[in-house]
């Protein structure tokens, strides 16, 4: 604990007093804490961040937030400005081939079909509109079963990350990767300028237990200012019974630290 006392008091001594055993409340879930500006707070970190342990079981493993724009697992796909291949349902790119909206759902190995040449595009980042930046959560599956099937479909799971200000930012794509027949393919949804209001059909339809899709491991991806006054404290999956998980410390959403120049030291008389 740090104590400020006025320059002004000087008192003869300072007594410190301690009679019971405090456990005080998680940092970033204290109802009502004021925004920190300037005063003492849990430093940030960049780049990525785990989850605090769980107090309910999930059906699946939470990994960890990470801040990267390019597509899940190094992921690229190729195809001619001139026709498009059936992997890809819907498509909207910028000049410099980054995806700002689209369904892409094929085998991995089609992906890469085509060289890269001239009248070729190579989509493997995802676009943002101006001062946003993109964050992914990813989540491991083990088995599928009914619980998970259940978590996804019939709990209206709508994923949202919460900053240290309170506000919440929906997801704004969702992926997946999974196997079916011996192959391995991989789906994705992404809109940068609208949030769906629920998740795809078609990605909920991955999870069905009666089916012969085998899900090795899905996502999410958010969109949040990109401000080093910002961080992500939580996510939320707004399922019924779950309680906001809480990252083990606050996550910068900018990409660097900001230089705080150190202030001189006065030397006492």
């Amino acid at each position: 604990w740090i104590y400020r006392i006025s320059s002004d008091d000087k008192p003869s001594y300072v007594v410190f007093r301690r009679t019971a055993k405090a456990s005080p409340p998680r940092w970033h879930l204290i109802e009502g804490l004021p925004i920190a500006d300037g005063a003492l707070s849990v430093q940030p970190v960049y780049g990525k961040v785990a989850f605090a342990p769980v107090k309910k079981p999930l059906p699946f493993t939470l990994g960890n937030v990470v801040r990267d724009d390019r597509l899940p697992k190094g992921i690229l796909f190729r195809f001619r400005e001139d026709s498009l291949p059936p992997f890809i349902k819907e498509i909207e790119y910028s000049r410099d081939n980054r995806l700002k909206r689209g369904i892409i759902q094929g085998t991995i190995k089609e992906f890469k079909r085509l060289h890269a040449r001239r009248g070729i595009r190579t989509i493997s980042y995802f676009n943002t509109p101006s001062g946003e930046a993109v964050y992914q959560v990813s989540c491991k599956v083990t088995s599928t079963n009914k619980n998970l099937e259940r978590f996804v479909t019939q709990m209206q799971m709508l994923p949202k990350v919460m900053l240290d200000n309170r506000d919440q930012y929906p997801f704004r794509g969702v992926y997946a990767f999974y196997r079916l027949s011996g192959k391995r393919y991989f789906y994705l949804y992404y809109d940068m300028n609208n949030p769906p209001k629920d998740l795809p059909e078609d990605f909920i339809a991955l999870f069905s237990p009666e089916g012969q899709i085998e899900v090795e491991e899905f996502g999410f991806i958010f969109l949040v200012p990109s401000t080093p006054d910002r961080s992500i404290i939580s996510l939320n999956f707004s399922v019924p019974g779950y309680e906001p998980l809480p990252t083990e410390k606050p996550l910068s959403c900018s990409s660097r630290r900001r230089y705080r120049p150190r202030r001189p030291i006065r030397e006492r008389g």
